[in-house]
């Protein structure tokens, strides 16, 4: 039987490139603005940020997946994930980076995994599969990552931002519309957000929650 496999490019004779491995699909262009991609990386260990980020963020996402052979079962899970989860399969294109093997000459097609369990057997022992994924024993390229997941976003907006960032509420709509109104064919800018770090397991959402966190020192 057929396999569908995914081309993969070698770079910096060090590591092979996947792009596109899963795409989104809804293209989040309804209002006739172009969409601002949230674009972010890591490995196995973090897609169950990537899962959250499917439910807050209210536009694209690219995310580009670090894996080595010692997580090869990472593929099979996001996969799940992006077939089961109705909101990441609209919002999350994934992009995958592996290192080669020494002496290799050239980068070799990632096949894409078929899964033998249903979407009510995933959900029902998502924590038991996302448990047996072995984290990848390997340098973490960061720049690389970086650099993969833009370039594989899906619209020429992007926003940087590390996985375990978490944005207000409908921040997503909001830099949509100054991001359009700032960046033309004509104006090239960037706009620079602002971050705040707290101690504490509630996460301001909004002005008037962050306004209390200040005023409690948290």
């Amino acid at each position: 039987m057929f396999t569908p496999t995914m081309k993969t490019v070698m770079f910096d004779e060090q590591y092979c490139l996947g792009y596109n491995f899963l795409r989104s699909q809804k293209p989040f262009r309804e209002d006739g603005l172009e969409p601002v991609t949230l674009t972010t990386h890591g490995t196995s260990g973090i897609i169950e940020e990537i899962e959250k980020k499917s439910t807050s963020w209210d536009g694209p996402i690219s995310f580009a997946l670090f894996i080595d052979y010692h997580s090869h079962r990472a593929l099979e899970y996001i996969a799940d994930v992006h077939r089961c989860n109705k909101k990441f399969q609209e919002k999350v294109s994934v992009q995958i980076a592996f290192r080669i093997s020494p002496y290799q000459m050239f980068c070799q097609p990632i096949q894409y995994p078929k899964s033998l369990r249903s979407c009510e057997d995933f959900i029902r022992n998502q924590k038991q599969y996302q448990r047996e994924i072995d984290a990848p024993f390997q340098l973490y390229p960061f720049n690389i990552m970086r650099n993969l997941a833009r370039k594989g976003a899906q619209s020429d907006l992007h926003l940087l931002m590390d996985a375990d960032m978490i944005t207000s509420d409908g921040f997503a709509t909001k830099v949509k519309k100054i991001s359009n109104e700032m960046i033309t064919g004509k104006k090239m800018n960037a706009l620079v957000i602002r971050r705040f770090e707290t101690n504490k397991k509630l996460i301001p959402r909004d002005n008037i929650q962050l306004e209390a966190a200040f005023d409690n020192k948290t």
